[in-house]
């Protein structure tokens, strides 16, 4: 939580796939690692029911506080148009309780709507909205559709005279505000191959310039099935292992890098209970009537990063041949599912992304 610099309240509105490891933490990110990212370690993306739901209450982002009027928001002078959407029209399962913003290294202020550099990536940061053109009355781009699940703001930077303003940026969900003031960040649903999104402000710029926003693409039917057996996993991870104490967990891009037990107790796709064999499978912890109702199968070609984590420790080391960090492959397996689990079939388990997540492609 971050104190608000300014007066705002929220009105927003989770995603799937590709990101990062960490991809949830700070500034500049690999899709999967950060913003303050390991796209996986932030709060739970699917954070929609707060005490604070955007747009419920008085604090809510651009209504009275806003500049303009019904009829528009009046352009601050001597500033440019940055558009940003997230597309969720193919699912639909956002809604603005659920606080989709868009995070990165700049500030908001709300009765303005001006965006300013911070390398620090510190809050708050501009909501998305699905309310209709920032100059017929709404909060989203020129030309935009209310109410038709593409998400979006027009915020105004300040024209540079000497030198371009560069920014990063990603998309978050849950983000909300506190009774205090204080502002929870939400967790990191961006997942765009190649990292954190990127805009240039040139000197003397004047049109408006649209963003690389996030689509959502519609849930597919694949499933996938991980398990690591823990009596054969790295030597540095196996030793003081204790089953009794110690949890066993997954974080992936297929639901927004947000931590998952995974089981030895042979239900859900785990095949023997106490085995040593800890498994995670897909479409039971995705979808309607899970803690991740904003995620679901996979698409054919996707790629599902994914990094599990023993004892508190992400399970990654060096490898030879391999430069820096990477994810272990020691004692992991991956299956895939076309058929709704009435049949597995072994996954090749790749590497990708400046972070080496492992990663597997569905068919």
């Amino acid at each position: 939580m971050k104190l608000l610099k300014t007066a705002l309240g929220l009105s927003l509105s989770a995603g799937l796939l590709v990101a990062c490891s960490d991809d949830d933490t700070t500034p500049a990110v690999d899709m999967g690692t950060t913003p303050p990212v390991d796209m996986g370690t932030t709060p739970p993306a699917d954070m929609g029911a707060t005490e604070m739901d955007m747009g419920a209450t008085e604090m809510d982002m651009g209504a009275a506080e806003d500049m303009g009027g019904a009829m528009g928001f009046t352009q601050p002078p001597n500033t440019v148009p940055v558009n940003f959407t997230i597309d969720d029209s193919a699912n639909k399962s956002y809604t603005t309780a659920d606080g989709l913003a868009w995070k990165g290294s700049f500030d908001y202020d709300a009765m303005t709507r001006i965006l300013s550099l911070d390398t620090g990536w510190a809050a708050p940061y501009p909501p998305v909205y699905d309310d209709g053109p920032w100059n017929m009355g709404g909060h989203e781009p020129a030309g935009a559709t209310a109410g038709d699940s593409i998400w979006g703001i027009t915020v105004f930077v300040d024209i540079p005279t000497t030198d371009p303003v560069s920014f990063e940026y990603g998309a978050i969900a849950g983000a909300t505000v506190d009774a205090m003031g204080a502002m929870d960040d939400g967790g990191w649903i961006w997942n765009n191959p190649g990292g954190n999104g990127t805009f240039e402000v040139a000197v003397g710029a004047t049109d408006a310039i649209d963003t690389t926003g996030l689509v959502i693409p519609a849930w597919g039917t694949t499933d996938m099935r991980i398990s690591i057996d823990t009596a054969n996993m790295d030597p540095d991870f196996q030793m003081n292992f204790d089953p009794t104490m110690h949890m066993v967990e997954i974080k992936s891009s297929a639901w927004g890098w947000s931590l998952i037990n995974m089981i030895d107790d042979g239900t859900n796709g785990d095949a023997t209970a106490s085995d040593g064999v800890y498994t995670f499978q897909l479409l039971p912890n995705v979808g309607v009537g899970t803690p991740r109702p904003h995620s679901g199968g996979l698409n054919s070609g996707d790629v599902a990063q994914f990094v599990l984590q023993v004892r508190g420790v992400e399970y990654k080391g060096t490898e030879m041949g391999v430069m820096g960090t990477v994810a272990l492959t020691t004692g992991v397996t991956a299956e895939i599912s076309t058929d709704g689990g009435m049949t597995w079939t072994a996954a090749d388990i790749t590497r990708v992304g400046n972070d080496n997540n492992t990663a597997i492609t569905a068919p």
